[in-house]
């Protein structure tokens, strides 16, 4: 019996023990919840900064802002188009609707040269602009290509990498503020046809050096000056993006000319109805002799020097842009665009082909809301699009930052509570006859040895 007490009495104590710890904790509960609440609200502010802080590219408009008494505001359209085989065939243009090219650039730059002589008080008509005035673009496509070291015998084996190209035109670092390991980049009004601008990865594998402005590379037999080498980014969401891959920049126009893109009816066709509205390239870009650019390329392949045939009777198709950007001034919140958006080319809100998107503000949480429901729905919409690694990188940013607004939100959620369990436990401690309130002592009368009166 003696053991069997002392096993009651072992927890009766334990429970006591316990339902006093229990006690306590309930006491000091809003203390945690508070703590619990400032380190989510914490995370999720400190890992949103660091997201945003990696995507400078998307907020340019800040820089032109400085100094000015107008805002601007940063503006993307991604056009889509057909590769006839893999990455290493140039992006064709397909028709009006889906697809941009070079000869569109001068429309569009026409109809916002327009808009923003009128923002500052010029109502003027507009002739065809070659280039802005008051305000910035760029275009840009991609393709895979081979780049290779000149070599001082035929014999040698040539040292090469399997690279992407960017064709830019316009003032395409405006938009993307690179860091320069050497040199610098393309300059928008083109001197030399042939120059080039390594990445980081792609300089270091050829030179295990980033001083090598100056060297030639080798692209389809034609060579090119290295005048700079940039680094893209090296956060986590820009090594998704494809930051560290090789990569090189040259003009759109040579790149337009070194590959000259045939059509391919049931490629094209697979992308939209209408090939023939595309096929108008051959002779506007200057068609000149060229090589394969990649190894195994047969996209590549050019027509010969002084090519008078017309486009139907040459086969080939011209040169799409994969992203167009322009920085413009805006001085009421949101018209500008619905401005980039009235000069694309047969663009239709109701059913839009291309996709256009603000940078500035991008990563704002009803932006990010937008993006993320209905769930799966962008994805959708955009799975035909051919993305530029910038583009991938902001998107993927986009997708980070819901968690961390959502883990922020938790946070504040858990702050209110914990806030009103507080301010009510205050309250009870304040109330009299509750744990503050001492028990009154009843009142006993003095003993004076007399005698009650009867």
């Amino acid at each position: 019996m003696a053991f069997k007490d002392s096993i009651k009495e072992y927890f009766r104590d334990t429970g006591k023990i316990n339902r006093e710890r229990f006690r306590k904790f309930v006491l000091n509960a809003p203390f945690f919840v508070l703590l619990a609440a400032v380190v989510l609200i914490v995370i999720g502010l400190v890992g949103a900064g660091k997201l945003k802080a990696a995507r400078e590219d998307q907020n340019m408009a800040k820089y032109w802002q400085q100094g000015a008494s107008t805002t601007y505001r940063q503006m993307s359209v991604y056009a889509r188009g057909a590769r006839n085989g893999d990455s290493t065939a140039p992006l064709t243009y397909v028709d009006t609707d889906i697809s941009l090219k070079k000869s569109d650039v001068s429309l569009i730059r026409t109809a916002l040269q327009g808009v923003v002589n009128s923002t500052n008080g010029q109502n003027k008509t507009v002739a065809a602009v070659t280039a802005p005035i008051g305000w910035e673009d760029a275009y840009s496509t991609t393709v895979e290509a081979t780049v290779s070291l000149p070599t001082a015998n035929s014999s040698d084996t040539a040292v090469t990498a399997d690279a992407q190209l960017v064709g830019v035109g316009g003032n395409f670092r405006a938009f993307h503020p690179f860091k320069y390991m050497s040199g610098g980049f393309l300059p928008e009004t083109i001197c030399d046809t042939n120059q080039i601008v390594l990445n980081d990865v792609l300089a270091w594998r050829f030179y295990k050096s980033y001083d090598v402005t100056g060297n030639v590379v080798l692209i389809g037999g034609t060579e090119y000056t290295i005048i700079g080498v940039v680094r893209e980014g090296d956060s986590s969401v820009d090594e998704l993006a494809g930051t560290q891959v090789p990569r090189a920049y040259i003009y759109f126009d040579t790149l337009a000319k070194t590959y000259t893109p045939k059509s391919d009816s049931s490629s094209n066709s697979s992308a939209a109805s209408g090939t023939s509205t595309g096929s108008s390239a051959g002779t506007s870009t200057g068609s000149t002799s060229s090589t394969s650019a990649s190894a195994g390329s047969t996209a590549a392949s050019g027509t010969s020097t002084g090519s008078t045939g017309s486009d139907s009777d040459s086969g080939n198709a011209e040169l799409a842009i994969q992203c167009y950007e322009a920085m413009l001034p805006e001085l009421v919140v949101g018209v500008a665009n619905s401005d980039v958006k009235n000069a694309l080319p047969n663009y239709s809100i109701n059913n839009p082909q291309l996709y256009v998107v603000s940078d500035t503000g991008r990563f704002s949480l009803t932006r990010v809301w937008d993006w993320m429901f209905p769930i799966g729905q962008s994805e959708s919409e955009l799975a035909n699009y051919d993305f530029p690694f910038w583009e991938k990188a902001a998107q993927i940013t986009t997708t980070r930052l819901f968690y961390e607004y959502a883990v922020c939100t938790s946070g504040i959620v858990l702050l209110f509570i914990g806030g009103t369990m507080a301010i009510l436990r205050a309250r009870k401690l304040r109330r009299p006859g509750k744990l503050l309130a001492e028990p009154e002592t009843p009142l006993i009368p003095e003993n004076t040895g007399e005698e009650p009166e009867s």
